[in-house]
């Protein structure tokens, strides 16, 4: 207490020059009072006025408990004491150090200083620390002290020392920024006993471990390169260098940063010292960002200059990451001056051209394409379309930088519009044979083969786009080869769908029509490939008008004629056939349900007409094509019931195949569940029951539910009677399934009727007795369940 009292006498007193400075360090060493202490250290600062010598021989003593003492206390009190003392004591100590002699002790006292403060760094409490180091580094020199309080934090703490750098990056001006970190890339470039001494690193380099244990001092290196990239690419710096990144300083001082990142990727690059192959990598990539992120942070005057340069130098890491730099410039919204970008065009192509790395070149190639969407004045772009020819293209063998190129060949010559109408053609024919011949590398993967077809047909879709007109003669070897790969290849399904789409919104459809013939044969061989034809003749005509559409309605008449005829093909695959068949039909309905129906009736008939007396496989189309129509018109198809009823009659007078009796009966079906059976006489009637109840046809599966829609759509009641009498008697049918299916019917049958169904049942009681004795217990038991349930029925 008594010590508390005589220090704070002494602290306003301004004659301290008798006072001896040994006590009163003595009384910081000493005193168990942080009050006590803290008064102490401001009658220390005073007395360096009158003796820097002294503060000079015990300054590590004082800054020791200033760091470990005084920072710990979260206090503002305390902390404003350390301030005041430090821009107090480290002036004395570089006044003492001006003395004759001691020069040489101003470094190291400085140095000891600044490590004292960074190993008590961890307790200091993290929102004074960085506020404090700005003051320690202004008062002992940021130009020299900057870079190695930044390395220092590093080292001592591994996990936050990064961002604790950026934080003290952000706090201190932009310029002396970038200066701390050029010295921090040419320092630690070099390996002196004097540099691994100042950073407490072994001195001696054991080679003999290096090539499995790296060196410490190496280990600092790769730390002092990430420490420049965070740095560079943090958001809150990279702010203030656009504020301040026009001024002259800052552009030099960029400028300097730029030339110091490729010296240290080339000295880091063909460095001889041994050591890990992992660590000599990341040392070069750590310096390939380096100058990646200072090329970020050009003003784009200084950067379109710079890079010029840069993409021409002789080291590939250089090259590339200057390519990075211009691609993420050129993306949109570019920040780059357009009318500027000029300059850029012929290195850009020249490095596309000439470059042997497979990444630069293809990156190159994809900076072309994107200052082709940039530059205003088209005719910039010429170079570069002679430049990128089919021959050129020929010689790639990457299939990266193939595709990187053949992209880029679609956009220029689409950008350049008319100047590029005589170079079209030729690419497109050299793209469609490159997809046809399939003859790729036997080096590449699946995945890198579909990346060059998917390449290729966004091409063909900007070009023709662009210059359908000049496109005639490939265009039927453009639709074939869509329909190929839009059928057969999944790697390349969605990008072939697109262009087919293209192909259809530009081509006009008299064209597409008058070529259609010769399409079909070239697409008939490969089932995969109708349906996707039919589907792009579909698409084509809709861009048509109803009155338009009448006029060219005998070319879709006839082409559809031929694609309905796939089912008399020699096939085995009949699942295929099916589905191929039933996308001819659904296509056909897309454009024909878009007449009106009095030009509709026409086209359907004509169509039915050529497949109604021909083979079975023709018989079977006409039916699915019924099928179709009558589920699309409903009761609208009242003008094709009487062809239907009598279609199916005269069919199965014989013995049929099973797909052709399928196909006939599930036609029947549709139709009568929209329509009623009113336009046939009772002769034609009887004769259609007569013919459905067929001894042979009794087992086709799909009799049931068309023998129920015939008694549901009949509303005559002699016809009805007729169809129930017939049904009863083959009750009496020897197979027990037949027998079973038509008291499901007859279940049916009862339930649509309810109580209209009572004039007929006498008819039916003689017959259900006989069932009731029937030999075979399913059926007996069937009937008895029908009889139980009829009274539940009829009402």
């Amino acid at each position: 207490y008594k010590l508390s009292l005589l220090l704070l006498s002494l602290a306003p007193d301004s004659k301290l020059g008798q006072l001896d400075p040994e006590l009163v360090v003595h009384c910081i060493r000493t005193s168990p009072s942080p009050d006590t202490r803290q008064t102490a250290l401001q009658v220390l600062a005073r007395c360096a006025v009158s003796n820097p010598d002294f503060i000079l021989q015990n300054s590590i003593t004082i800054f020791t408990f200033m760091g470990s003492h005084l920072l710990k206390v979260d206090s503002k009190h305390s902390f404003q004491v350390a301030c005041q003392a430090l821009e107090v004591i480290v002036p004395a100590i570089k006044t003492a150090c001006q003395a004759p002699g001691k020069a040489h002790q101003l470094q190291a006292t400085c140095l000891g200083v600044l490590t004292t403060f960074v190993d008590a760094s961890l307790d200091i409490p993290a929102h004074r620390l960085t506020e404090f180091l700005v003051r320690l580094i202004n008062c002992l020199g940021d130009s020299e002290h900057l870079w190695i309080a930044a390395l220092l934090l590093v080292r001592k703490d591994k996990a936050g020392g990064e961002r604790r750098v950026v934080e003290l990056f952000s706090q201190l001006e932009v310029e002396r920024g970038l200066e701390a970190l050029l010295r921090l890339l040419v320092n630690t470039r070099s390996d002196g006993p004097h540099l691994r001494k100042m950073f407490g690193v072994r001195l001696e380099r054991r080679e003999e471990e290096a090539v499995e244990k790296p060196d410490e001092w190496d280990v600092l290196r790769l730390r002092a390169l990430q420490v420049v990239t965070q740095v560079l690419s943090a958001t809150s710096f990279k702010r203030r260098v656009g504020q301040v990144v026009e001024e002259d300083e800052v552009g030099q001082m960029l400028n300097l940063l730029i030339e110091a990142a490729i010296l240290t990727i080339q000295e880091y690059g063909t460095i001889s010292v041994p050591m890990p192959a992992k660590l000599k990598k990341n040392l070069v990539n750590q310096s390939e960002r380096v100058l990646e992120y200072s090329l970020s942070l050009l003003p784009p005057s200084l950067f379109l200059q710079l890079t010029s340069s840069l993409l021409s130098s002789t080291t590939p890491s250089v090259r590339q990451r200057a390519l990075e730099v211009v691609s993420s410039k050129l993306a949109p919204p570019s920040p780059l001056p357009i009318p500027s970008l000029s300059p850029l065009v012929s290195p850009l192509i020249t490095l596309a051209l000439t470059e042997d790395q497979p990444h630069t070149q293809q990156l190159a190639l994809l900076a072309v394409r994107q200052l082709a969407k940039l530059l205003p004045d088209p005719q910039q772009l010429l170079q570069a379309a002679e430049a990128f020819s089919c021959s050129f293209l020929s010689q790639l063998n990457n299939p990266k930088v193939l595709g990187a190129a053949v992209l880029s060949c679609g956009d220029i010559l689409t950008c350049l519009g008319p100047l590029a109408v005589g170079r079209v053609p030729g690419l497109v024919a050299w793209l469609c044979t490159r997809l046809e011949k399939e003859e790729e590398s036997n080096e590449w993967t699946e995945k890198e083969v579909a990346v060059v077809h998917n390449s290729f047909l966004y091409c063909l879709q900007r070009l023709v786009e662009a210059f359908v007109g000049f496109l005639h003669p490939l265009l039927p070897r453009l639709v074939a080869l869509s329909c190929k790969l839009t059928g057969s290849s999944p790697s390349t399904i969605g990008r072939s769908k697109m262009l087919l789409t293209c192909l259809a919104t530009t081509i006009p459809p008299h064209t597409t029509l008058s070529l259609s013939t010769q399409l079909l044969e070239s697409v008939w061989s490969e089932a995969s490939s109708v349906p996707a034809f039919v589907n792009f003749v579909a698409d084509n005509c809709r861009r048509l008008e109803r009155g338009q559409l009448s006029s060219v309605s005998k070319q879709v008449v006839d082409l559809f004629t031929r694609a309905l005829g796939y089912r008399s093909r020699p096939t085995t695959d009949t699942e295929t056939v099916d589905q191929v068949e039933d996308s001819i039909i659904s296509a056909f309905l897309s454009i024909a349900l878009r007449l009106s129906l009095e030009d509709f009736i026409p086209v359907y008939q004509r169509l039915i007409s050529l497949h109604l007396v021909g083979t079975d496989a023709q018989l079977t189309t006409m039916f699915n094509l019924t099928n179709k129509v009558g589920s699309k018109l409903k009761s609208l198809f009242s003008f094709g019931v009487e062809s239907c009823l009598l279609a199916v009659t005269n069919v199965l007078k014989d013995e049929r195949p099973a797909g052709l009796v399928s196909a006939c009966l599930n036609s029947l079906t549709t139709v009568l569940t929209y329509n009623k059976v009113e336009v046939i006489t009772l002769v034609q009637y009887e004769q259609l029951v007569t013919t459905m109840l067929s001894t042979w046809l009794l087992s086709s599966t799909s009799l049931s539910s068309s023998l129920v829609q015939l008694a549901t759509s009949t509303p005559d009641d002699t016809n009805w009677k007729y169809l129930h009498y017939q049904l009863l008697l083959v009750l009496r049918d020897s197979r027990a399934s037949v027998r079973l299916m038509v008291l499901s019917v007859l279940t049916k049958c009862v339930t649509d009727r309810t109580d209209t169904y009572l004039p007929v049942l006498p008819d039916a009681v003689p017959f259900l007795q006989e069932i009731l004795e029937d030999d075979d217990q399913t059926v007996e038991a069937a009937c008895r369940d029908f009889i139980q349930q009829l009274p539940m029925m009829l009402e």
